[in-house]
């Protein structure tokens, strides 16, 4: 369970394709925290643009006295300040990464955030990237030491391009999301035939994949992202507490993926049918 992030988009927003329960209360979220400190995971993914996550987390901390490790991301156009997370998060986050590449590159914004993040003693500092070209880029600012992809079964292109071995050689923290492409790969037939007709051959392998392994294909999704060594956090969006226990119970479980080999062989197409970053 080490390797879990909480991913917090849902706290504050009502994110994601599947998402049908809309943004969590604090009620909800509460549980959802104490249930994780319970079962030892204490990363939570969230961002100064996730609505009121913020808030909600920094409302937790503030009564329970609890210590996690935060991971927040700003932006150039809602950013205000470290500062304004720490306040609201009632701790000063371990991690701060620049939530789009366009403001990465933005070096006066850039240098004010490697400042701030020095003045609050928060050693990493990182990205969200999406394109491999982007990483070139990365490796030429100094004190940048974590990187946030996607990577899922589907669109592996980071995996297969041997990027995640170049970042363990630079000794990058390594942190993957998407890996259920923001639910995608887990809303139904129907809906996928209809609002992504690109998908629909993709989905209809995944499912033969997953009978084949005898699991459904949450579990496949999951347990491949999971198989994979080289990567130091990956962060799970969740809707409520129920979805977090069903995915931790699938992590127990420990299925193996006897056709794993398989998977990796076969060619999806057409696997970035849209930027994620228009879904929400």
């Amino acid at each position: 369970m080490k390797k879990i992030s909480i991913g917090t988009a849902q706290f504050g927003l009502k994110y994601g394709v599947n998402n049908k329960e809309g943004k969590l209360s604090q009620s909800e979220i509460n549980k959802i925290i104490n249930f994780c400190i319970k079962k030892k995971i204490y990363h939570f993914d969230t961002s100064q643009s996730y609505g009121d996550a913020e808030n909600k987390i920094g409302v937790y901390l503030k009564k329970h006295k609890k210590k996690l490790k935060i991971t927040t991301k700003v932006s150039y156009l809602k950013f205000n300040s470290i500062k304004k997370s720490i306040d609201r998060l009632n701790c000063v986050p371990d991690t701060v990464l620049f939530h789009n590449f366009k403001d990465f590159l933005n070096n006066s914004f850039r240098e004010k955030i490697i400042k701030e993040c020095e003045n609050y003693n928060i050693k990493k500092i990182g990205v969200s990237i999406y394109k491999n070209d982007q990483l070139n880029k990365v490796f030429k600012v100094t004190k940048i030491n974590v990187i946030q992809l996607p990577l899922n079964i589907i669109d592996r292109y980071f995996l297969e391009s041997k990027l995640l071995d170049k970042l363990r050689k630079k000794k990058f923290e390594i942190q993957i999301r998407s890996i259920f492409l923001q639910g995608l790969l887990l809303t139904n037939k129907n809906s996928i035939n209809k609002k992504f007709p690109q998908l629909k051959k993709n989905i209809e392998i995944l499912r033969n994949l997953a009978q084949l392994n005898k699991m459904n294909i949450n579990e496949l999704c999951l347990l491949w992202a999971f198989s994979i060594k080289k990567i130091n956090r990956i962060i799970i969006g969740i809707d409520s507490i129920n979805q977090l226990k069903e995915n931790l119970n699938i992590l127990k479980m420990k299925k193996k993926l006897i056709k794993k080999d398989l998977i990796n062989k076969i060619e999806f197409k057409n696997s970035k049918v849209l930027d994620p970053r228009n879904w929400s």
